[in-house]
This record gives structure tokens, sequence and C-alpha cells, in this order.
């Protein structure tokens, strides 16, 4: 028959042990940091094309509005609509 023995921390060296905790603990400190910063990069990144594609959707906009007048001043108002030669 095994007689089993509880020796509580006995063999455990409590100064290493502290030394492991501690650095596992910067660890995770410096990685929550770091999603952080990537988090913030990428934000800023979604949020600089958000406004590309608002500047470009401008941009379109008043070429457009530009060739409807363009497309207007060609024709005479009157009767017929008639193509003004010059």
């Amino acid at each position: 028959m095994i007689k089993f023995v509880d020796i509580a921390g006995k063999f455990v060296n409590k100064h290493e042990s502290l030394k492991r905790i501690k650095k596992a603990a910067h660890r995770t400190t410096l990685k929550a940091k770091r999603r952080k910063d990537v988090l913030g990069v990428q934000k800023r990144m979604i949020q600089e094309e958000k406004r590309v594609r608002e500047a470009q959707r401008e941009t379109a906009n008043v070429a457009r509005a530009a060739a409807k007048k363009e497309e207007k001043s060609k024709y005479q108002p009157g009767g017929g609509r008639s193509l003004i030669l010059s």
C-alpha cells in the first residue's frame, strides 16, 4: 500500500516562482499594449479609407454636375431643342 504525504512547498523555489509570475504578467501587459497599437492603426486606416472614398464620391458628383450643366448649355431654350453651333 502506498501512502502520499503532502509536503506543501518544500521543494519549490519561491523566488524563482515569483520571478516567473512577474515575467508572465509583464509579457501579458506588453502583448495587450501591442494589440492596442495594432487595433489603433487598423482603425486609423479604416477611417482614412472612408475619407478617401468620400472625397472620390464628392469629386465624381462635382464632375457629374459639371457635365449636366455643360449638356444643358448646348441647347437653346424655346419652342424646340436645337443645338447651338459655334
